[in-house]
């Protein structure tokens, strides 16, 4: 345990350099930033070697090797397993047939004929489905046990 003298002689020492903290701290944190980039600059010296094909390692080689052999295989296998192209025809190409031209007067009345057909088909659809509603709305009432056997005996 210090005693209050030595106390007092150690914070006289480190006086100064709690004066010198506000400088000495960002210094500190711009030298590590500046080692970082040089660690940065590093690696990627190392990659920009590799690309430009500088010397590799022996176990960088065999890396690359098997790399390029397994796509190889890949492509190899892909191949095999594609379905084969079927030969196909070309197809003749035949001319559009040209449509007659037809007197606009018979058309106009080939169209009205056509027009009449579908009007009767139509008149004969509703008058049955108009039958179907009045026997729906004048519907007769149940016949009686009584009334049924007098039908059958008549």
């Amino acid at each position: 345990m210090k005693t209050y003298k030595q106390f007092t002689e150690a914070a006289a020492l480190a006086l100064p350099l709690i004066k010198a903290a506000p400088y000495v701290i960002p210094a500190a944190g711009a030298a590590a930033n500046i080692f970082k980039g040089m660690m940065q600059s590093d690696a990627s010296d190392k990659f920009k070697a590799r690309q430009r094909g500088g010397k590799l390692s022996p176990g960088e080689v065999q890396r690359r090797q098997a790399r390029e052999d397994r796509k190889a295989e890949a492509r190899r296998r892909a191949q095999e397993n594609a379905p084969k192209r079927k030969e196909v025809e070309p197809t003749v190409q035949t001319p559009k047939k040209k449509r007659e031209k037809v007197d606009p007067a018979l058309e106009r009345a080939a169209g009205q004929i056509l027009d009449r057909l579908r009007n009767e088909e139509n008149k004969h659809r509703d008058a049955k489905l108009f039958g179907q509603y009045k026997m729906l709305q004048d519907a007769k009432p149940p016949l009686t046990p009584l009334q049924v056997l007098k039908q059958k005996k008549a």
